[in-house]
């Protein structure tokens, strides 16, 4: 219900697919915003805010780009490059369905929004951070990228 409700509701209203028709609070300007609306419109991991930054103005101003935060060329080139058999990664890839929200996506459109929000207040990044690279559970956790959890 939760990733029917984001694809097929939630994410055309923020892209403000309901903005010019009467469509009551499915709109992009108030669409999960505030703890209510969050409960009744945007129940998931990530926010709407931080969603609208990542997707909206970097992934599709940016598509299939090196810039582009979605590119999963480059964000699964790990496992392209792996020397396993192909029926390994296809089963990679299957596990990997259920999880990606929490696991990749919600993390890294969190590192967006942080990186917006210090690039607005006129803040330096991190040196040891890199803008471009994916953040997920596990490089959250990984002890040599500071500057990652200093953003996040």
């Amino acid at each position: 219900f939760t990733f029917s409700r984001w694809t097929m509701i939630a994410h055309h209203t923020c892209h403000g697919g309901y903005n010019r028709v009467d469509a009551g609070r499915f709109n992009s300007r108030g669409f999960g915003l505030g703890l209510v609306n969050r409960c009744i419109d945007w129940l998931d991991w990530m926010s709407p805010e931080a969603w609208n930054i990542e997707h909206n103005r970097l992934h599709h101003y940016r598509l299939n780009e090196e810039k582009d935060p979605d590119l999963v060329q480059r964000n699964l080139d790990f496992l392209r490059d792996a020397n396993v058999p192909l029926p390994f990664k296809y089963v990679t890839v299957a596990l990997f369905l259920p999880i990606w929200k929490w696991l990749y996506y919600a993390p890294n459109t969190f590192k967006e929004l942080k990186t917006n929000e210090w690039t607005k207040a006129g803040k330096e990044l991190p040196k040891d951070f890199d803008p471009e690279t994916a953040v997920t559970l596990f490089s959250m956790l990984d002890p040599r990228r500071r500057g990652t959890r200093e953003i996040v």
